[in-house]
């Protein structure tokens, strides 16, 4: 996954939700894959927001991993865990399952955004133990849902995206960004791959 975006080319990737989707989406030449919480939620009869175990969105990648060849990055939307040591071994349980990469949110279902330094810090320590279980081509993407919660959210995406970088995200996800020199505010303040 992270050789397929570092190539400094625009990487268009399927959501998929389950195995035959999957398989769908890779005979239609995807390069790579990546869940859709909202597809495997629904899918499984609940809304989404982390209505799911962890164990069923484990079962769900499972599956999926065995049906295709390419590269999956899995949504785990804020982590599934009620700290930073169950979401870091989350993470490291679906890089340990074959996954190339995760999405991590930086809110909660219904309780807005997280603060952004005790989020950095979970970057930093969940990065530090890929690392050190040699996980270093997993591709980290953070997504801040500044643009999903806040009226004026220009400002504190910028804080949030530089903050997030230096702790060791591998990319940033900005869902509903839209005007075009946002997008250009927001590249010209960081240096990793942007997601829009």
């Amino acid at each position: 996954m992270k050789q397929l975006i570092l190539k400094n080319e625009c990487l268009i990737i399927g959501n998929v939700w389950d195995s035959l989707s999957a398989i769908i989406h890779e005979q239609a030449g995807f390069k790579a894959l990546g869940t859709t919480s909202w597809g495997i939620a629904n899918t499984l009869g609940y809304q989404d927001g982390q209505r799911i175990g962890f164990d069923e969105l484990k079962n769900m990648v499972s599956q999926i991993l065995k049906v295709i060849t390419i590269p999956l990055s899995v949504d785990i939307e804020a982590g599934y865990g009620k700290d930073n040591q169950e979401i870091i071994d989350n993470i490291l349980t679906l890089a340990k399952m074959g996954c190339t990469g995760v999405n991590l949110e930086d809110s909660l279902p219904n309780q807005g955004l997280k603060d952004k330094d005790e989020f950095a810090i979970l970057i930093k320590e969940t990065k530090k133990e890929l690392i050190n279980n040699g996980f270093e081509n997993f591709y980290f993407n953070i997504r801040t849902d500044t643009y999903l919660t806040l009226d004026n959210p220009l400002n504190e995406t910028l804080d949030r995206v530089v903050l997030y970088q230096k702790f060791g995200a591998d990319g940033i996800f900005i869902p509903c960004i839209q005007k075009d020199e946002d997008i250009k505010k927001v590249l010209e303040n960081i240096n990793i791959p942007l997601n829009v």
